[in-house]
């Protein structure tokens, strides 16, 4: 009943290569006539290599989720570098407030230039009579000046709404990069946490591949049987050594129960 209780021993964390040692009497009468099952020795290697195939595929799948991790890190990072950059362009553009002020300051003096010779032609109390053609020139210059003020008029005005656009997007582009930071930060945390579930999937490995090891020292032919009994107790052991373990405040699944719930 495997899947009631998964895990990578198969029931109750049992490994499938080690047989029950609890024999019964038909058992012990086939085994005083000679009648060995050599076909549950064969199902029980050939579970062996299936075991060892699961732990490196789980191994191999946690390589690839650090590494793919790892790149959109590196992307955010070139994301935040390039907004920086944008917006310190932006803030060079200050400089045209500058020259929007030397223009004010230009159409000012123009304007009362303008009205200087406006009340010098009104005036006739002067003894010097201003002749007509003088009068006209002054007027379409002052046509001229007015036109000229309007259009610097508008665009003031349109540099102004570029100004507040463009104040609006360095607001908006600073969010995105704290979005980012906090994102950077985050996947660094999921980073540090795969590494370390990656170190404790290998240790299992490794602890799988020793009590494997010594299973097969001890099982040899000849034996009284209590090989079986002291493989399955050593075999056992990392069980109860990676049971409880927690990582980044996780529990460490059982052996071969894989990380996808965790994902």
């Amino acid at each position: 009943n495997q899947a009631s209780n998964p895990g990578i021993f198969g029931p109750g964390g049992r490994p499938p290569f080690v047989m029950n040692t609890a024999v019964s009497e038909d058992e012990e009468e086939e085994e005083e006539l000679g009648w060995d099952d050599d076909e549950e020795d064969d199902e029980a290697e050939e579970d062996q290599e299936d075991q060892i195939e699961f732990n490196d595929a789980v191994t191999d799948k946690l390589k690839e989720e650090l590494k793919l991790a790892i790149e959109e890190r590196d992307q955010l990072h070139e994301t935040v570098k390039m907004q920086q950059n944008e917006i310190a362009s932006l803030k060079t553009n200050g400089a045209e407030s500058t020259e929007i002020e030397q223009l004010k300051t230009s159409l000012f003096e123009k304007e009362s230039e303008i009205a200087a010779l406006r009340a010098s032609a009104l005036d006739t109390s002067g003894e010097v009579a201003v002749e007509g053609d003088a009068v006209a020139s002054f007027k379409a210059e002052l046509k001229a000046l007015q036109a000229q003020l309007a259009g610097e008029r508008k665009a003031h005005e349109a540099t102004r709404a570029e100004k507040s656009s463009l104040n609006a997007r360095v607001t908006a582009l600073e969010a995105d990069v704290q979005g980012a930071r906090a994102e950077s930060a985050k996947l660094k945390d999921e980073n540090t946490s795969l590494q370390r579930k990656l170190e404790i999937s290998e240790q299992q490995v490794k602890s799988f591949e020793e009590e494997l090891r010594k299973v097969e020292q001890t099982d040899e032919p000849g034996d009284d049987g209590n090989g079986d009994e002291q493989g399955e107790e050593s075999v056992e052991s990392p069980n109860t050594e990676l049971s409880g373990v927690k990582v980044d405040g996780e529990n460490v699944p059982e052996p071969g129960g894989g990380w996808d719930d965790d994902w």
